[in-house]
């Protein structure tokens, strides 16, 4: 069975997309939030990944719903966001409506379902289950993913509400500082005899350098997925 796991083309968490790509050994499409058509007929299995904040519907999905309604009857969903996004009130309403918006184009129907992860405790997993109105399933597999047509997981994320696209910028841009004045350090070396202090210095650097480059590259995905820039609810 030919399977394609469709998801936002800056996904937060590439880890549930590695899971189901090892488990169906389909093909990742970056796709939703890009301007362009993909031929999804020729798969028989279709998951639509929704990574963004419950309301409003994100524009991008619902560009990506209305340009292939045609291939979705058939199709998965599966909401995979923090439980931040679940502790205030009316979260209930806005999954609904991402539900609701999602059912228009798929004819498959049958259960919902919140499957379990690793990431934080059992219990916790199961009250939001009960209190969403999902039945609980404590095995992540194809089966439990065929039988449902939509799925919920949940992670746990500490910094969502103090991530901004200036403090990623702020990160990326000390990243290059660092890695320069690393280059800076090397080349005032050369010259001197005992070059051993500068190269500590300078091997300390470069790995600094892309670290911050790499945390602000994770910030900025962050503060763009928490984005307001666009709405398609009706």
């Amino acid at each position: 069975m030919q399977t394609v796991i469709v998801c936002p083309k800056h996904p937060i968490r590439p880890k549930l997309l590695r899971f189901l790509q090892q488990k169906t050994g389909g093909d990742v499409m970056r796709t939703i939030g890009r301007d362009k058509t993909v031929d999804l007929a020729k798969y028989d299995r279709i998951i639509v990944v929704y990574q963004y904040p419950l309301s409003p519907i994100r524009k991008e999905f619902t560009e990506f719903c209305e340009r292939n309604k045609d291939v979705l009857s058939d199709a998965h969903l599966i909401i995979d966001i923090p439980t931040i996004l679940l502790d205030g009130s009316g979260a209930s309403e806005e999954l609904e409506n991402i539900i609701g918006y999602f059912n228009r184009c798929s004819i498959r129907g049958g259960s919902r379902a919140l499957i379990k992860n690793d990431e934080f405790r059992e219990d916790k997993q199961k009250r939001y289950a009960e209190r969403l109105g999902f039945k609980y399933e404590s095995i992540f597999d194809m089966r439990t993913v065929d039988s449902c047509s939509v799925i919920m997981t949940l992670y746990d994320r500490s910094y969502i509400d103090d991530t901004s696209e200036r403090r990623a910028i702020a990160y990326m841009v000390s990243g290059v500082c660092i890695i320069l004045l690393c280059i800076m350090e090397l080349c005032m070396g050369m010259g001197e005899f005992d070059t051993s202090p500068v190269l500590g210095k300078a091997f300390i650097l470069i790995w600094v350098g892309p670290v911050f480059m790499f945390v602000g590259y994770h910030y900025r995905k962050v503060a763009r997925w928490r984005g307001d820039s666009t709405v398609g609810q009706d």
